[in-house]
């Protein structure tokens, strides 16, 4: 393998700043001079399916207080509420504690007797999410209905006998959806003949900077035999210039293909094509996997990236020796008085291309080929017909691996 290749993209990273992509940070919307509320991720960006929770925290601002109502606002369309958890809230009792998915509110209120209490960040309770579409929102996403003075939305209540309300800002949230990235083989499944090509395309997905990628396709050297890998579109899609040397794929051991491709200045998008791999096909298999195994992959600024990964498999059958079967001819037997044109038809048990003529014992070759055809029926209209004549049409297929009839198929009428 070419370690140098990889030595030398680490030291240049270690050696290079780089500017990486910054998360915008969400917006605090009031004052902070009385008591706040604020929202704390789990994770500001997660995958569609993924879950993630969002705890909501007071700051008293030194003040004593026994109630907290927090009435949020999501995003219904990209995240579903699965639960609320007040498992170690500063508050003990509940008031209200509801969630509604349609229109994406959570109504959450708390209490604690006299003298309630006094924090400068105390948890009051965990909304769990589920990401459920993508999103790359611009503005906050999961927000406190807040309006300051107002005891009809989101609140803190003073421990002073009069319900005071001293609720002055709120901290909101922002969440991006996102696809995985993933590495992929694909077609996912092939189906192929003994001695066939089979062409698998190695491609990053849903990736933003990608720098470097190293991995392993395991597949069975009793059915595939691996025959070259073609870097021609990552070399497109990499700036020019970047790659420290050509992109590389080794015979790493029996059976294993390594991959290695660098771009410094990064590549990003819904699909990154790496390689397009090919391998002879040499025996018949039911299904025959190929899977990537100790993939790396890292951005421009060397920082490890996740991924999920999916396989390949391969179906490799019996080379077909066998020309089409012919059936269902029409049309037969006496037709109409007066019938000037008629519709020769027939069908095969598999696609193929059907040719006829009036001649029996003619080439397939020599023949004409049928209007309709192509597929497993076949359709030819002959005009000119007169009555008390017989006609015989004679007819030879040929499927998509050349294997044509030698004997004729025979429309009278």
């Amino acid at each position: 393998m070419k370690i140098k290749n990889i030595i030398a993209f680490c030291l240049t990273v270690l050696i290079t700043t780089q500017a990486l992509p910054l998360l915008v940070k969400a917006e605090f919307s009031g004052t902070n001079d009385q008591a706040t509320l604020s929202l704390s991720l789990s994770a500001a960006e997660v995958n569609i399916g993924e879950e993630f929770s969002a705890d909501i925290y007071l700051n008293t601002n030194g003040e004593d207080v026994v109630v907290v109502a927090a009435y949020l606002n999501y995003d219904a369309d990209s995240f579903s509420v699965s639960s609320i958890d007040a498992i170690g809230s500063i508050f003990g009792i509940n008031f209200e504690q509801n969630y509604d998915n349609v229109n994406g509110t959570v109504k959450l209120t708390r209490g604690e007797p006299t003298p309630g209490v006094n924090t400068a960040s105390g948890l009051v309770a965990t909304i769990n999410f589920t990401a459920t579409a993508l999103t790359a929102p611009a503005a906050d996403n999961i927000t406190f209905d807040f309006m300051p003075g107002s005891t009809l939305d989101s609140n803190v209540i003073l421990d002073d006998g009069q319900g005071t309300d001293i609720l002055s800002g709120v901290d909101n949230a922002r969440v991006a959806v996102t696809e995985p990235t993933t590495v992929s083989l694909t077609p996912a499944t092939s189906t192929l003949t003994a001695g066939d090509t089979l062409e698998l395309v190695l491609s990053v997905n849903n990736v933003i900077n990608l720098g470097n990628i190293v991995t392993y396709i395991i597949y069975d050297v009793n059915v595939l035999e691996f025959a070259d890998a073609d870097f021609t579109d990552f070399l497109n899609i990499c700036p020019a210039g970047d790659p420290l040397d050509e992109p590389f794929a080794d015979e790493f051991a029996s059976g294993t293909v390594s991959i290695f491709a660098n771009c410094w200045d990064g590549v990003s998008g819904d699909e990154v094509v790496i390689a397009t791999l090919t391998f002879t096909t040499l025996a018949t298999t039911t299904n025959s996997e190929l899977y990537l195994t100790d993939s790396e992959l890292w951005d421009i600024g060397f920082m490890e990236l996740p991924f999920e990964i999916t396989k390949a498999s391969v179906i490799v059958n019996e080379p077909d020796i066998e020309p089409p079967q012919r059936s269902n001819r029409a049309p037969s037997g006496a037709l109409t008085a007066g019938t000037a044109n008629a519709v020769l038809s027939l069908t095969t048990d598999e696609p193929a291309e059907c040719r006829y003529s009036a001649a029996a014992g003619s080439a397939y070759a020599s023949m004409t080929p049928m209007s309709v055809t192509g597929s497993t029926t076949h359709t030819q209209t002959v005009s000119g017909l007169a009555n008390g004549q017989t006609y015989n049409y004679y007819v030879k297929c040929r499927d998509r691996d050349a294997n044509a009839n030698a004997d004729d198929y025979l429309i009278n009428f």
